[in-house]
């Protein structure tokens, strides 16, 4: 690096033109690579989770307000056929005060294994919880607010526990649903707010 003379020298003065064109670019390319990644990582621990909210209001004719209740929120009384009993396997853990599904009651929702794969990897990676009859956890939520008043019902639920492709952070996650309505036209409200 230095010479008997006490001067300096270029540590890359002994590689050829080429070389020292091609290790700078290297370089160029690493730290544009990286820079990014470390932005973001910073980002993500200094202002945390990316929040999000988002809100449907919809009307629905033909239908009643107690039938789209039960369509929507008594998990007790869905059919294997429900769009939700197809995709997953849930369980009602506690039950709530006035009703199975009201204040207070734990539902869990289990991802169908065959629907997962290399689950046992992903289970021994991330530590997922798996219960009886090997099934994984997907999310528990439970439920904060609960009322069936007709012409105006409204349910609050909370995430508490995350699992296995649950793509939002579980303590952040809470979910409105009010329906309202007379007769055979009803109408839903849902607010969304969580993080991810």
């Amino acid at each position: 690096y230095g010479s008997s003379d006490g001067k300096k020298k270029g540590f890359l003065n002994q590689y050829s033109h080429n070389f020292k064109f091609s290790l700078f670019w290297v370089c160029v390319l690493l730290a544009a690579l990286v820079v990014p990644f470390l932005v973001d990582r910073l980002m993500t621990r200094l202002i945390g989770p990316k929040k999000l909210t988002w809100r449907i209001e919809k009307e629905f004719e033909g239908v009643s307000e107690e039938a789209l209740w039960e369509l929507l929120v008594r998990v007790d009384k869905w059919e294997k056929d429900h769009p939700v009993r197809q995709s997953c396997e849930l369980e009602v853990e506690e039950k709530g005060q006035d009703c199975p599904v009201g204040k207070g009651s734990v539902v869990t929702y289990y991802r169908k294994t065959s629907d997962v794969e290399d689950t046992d990897d992903a289970i021994k990676e991330n530590g997922y919880k798996v219960v009886e009859g090997g099934k994984v956890v997907f999310c528990k939520i439970r439920c904060t607010e609960y009322k069936d008043a007709p012409g105006s019902r409204q349910v609050v639920w909370e995430t508490f526990e995350g699992g296995l492709g649950y793509p939002w952070v579980a303590q952040t996650e809470k979910k409105e649903l009010c329906v309202s309505g007379s007769g055979k036209k009803a109408k839903v409200e849902l607010r969304h707010d969580a993080a991810h």
